[in-house]
């Protein structure tokens, strides 16, 4: 499955979603190796990339905001250099703050990732999109892929220019995890009824089929199971029984 397939990208007047459940369960990459963190680049005494960073933070609420946030947060200059990293997000990665100022973002992303992620960026720094949500995966420092849901926006000044990206990011690794267990077992309950020889379906409280075998169909005329599932009993055709001899 392309990348491109399981993202969802929200902005102004426009919006395409998939919902998350399906993203591939072989894609639950695990592994303990650390992974080597990209050298930092060296970020120049200029104003163009921590003055914007370092006027929010002086803000009493904002930086009460960034810091005792419930998810990962970060600044990042235009490039995606990070400027300044919460306690989640240092948490989430198994990073410092001090080991992630100046590093880029965009090396610790997976790279099935990155192009969408690039794409993104684009369109927020042009003023195509004022947000972008996006499904992301990370590499942990210990080198395991983190699953997380990312919200960027950008900051201006008062005459609209780019200042710094703000990222939120929230943790759904265990969401994930849970999704391609459901998927696996919904898997194992359709093959058994599907075997079976004997009829056997689901039927919501008002009468209409939720779930049924190939066997059930037939037995009720129909030549597929997915002809019968939706109907009530008022629209069966009565069941076909052997006469016994």
């Amino acid at each position: 499955m392309p990348a491109s397939e399981v993202y969802f990208i929200r902005g102004v007047g426009r919006q395409r979603d998939r919902n998350m459940q399906d993203l591939p369960q072989e894609r639950l990459i695990e592994n303990t190796k650390p992974l080597p963190l990209p050298a930092a680049k060296h970020l120049p005494e200029s104003a163009s990339l921590r003055q914007g960073a370092e006027l929010a933070l002086k803000d009493n609420w904002f930086r009460s905001a960034f810091e005792h946030a419930a998810i990962g947060m970060a600044l990042a200059d235009l490039d995606g250099r990070c400027l300044a990293a919460n306690r989640p997000l240092c948490e989430m990665l198994g990073y410092t703050e001090a080991e992630l100022l100046g590093v880029e973002f965009l090396s610790l992303v997976h790279p099935d990732d990155r192009e969408v992620n690039l794409r993104c960026r684009r369109q927020l720094l042009a003023g195509e999109i004022p947000a972008f949500t996006i499904g992301r995966r990370y590499f942990h420092k210990r080198g395991h892929v983190i699953w997380t849901l990312l919200t960027v926006s950008l900051a201006r000044d008062a005459q609209g220019h780019p200042l710094y990206i703000i990222s939120q990011v929230q943790d759904i690794t265990e969401q994930q995890r849970q999704n391609a267990a459901l998927r696996e077992s919904e898997g194992r309950y359709r093959s058994l009824i599907e075997t079976l020889v004997d009829g056997i379906m689901l039927i919501s409280l008002d009468g209409q089929v939720l779930v049924c075998n190939p066997q059930t169909a037939i037995l009720h005329g129909f030549d597929s199971a997915e002809k019968l599932v939706k109907k009530t009993s008022l629209t069966w055709p009565r069941p076909r029984i052997a006469s016994a001899r």
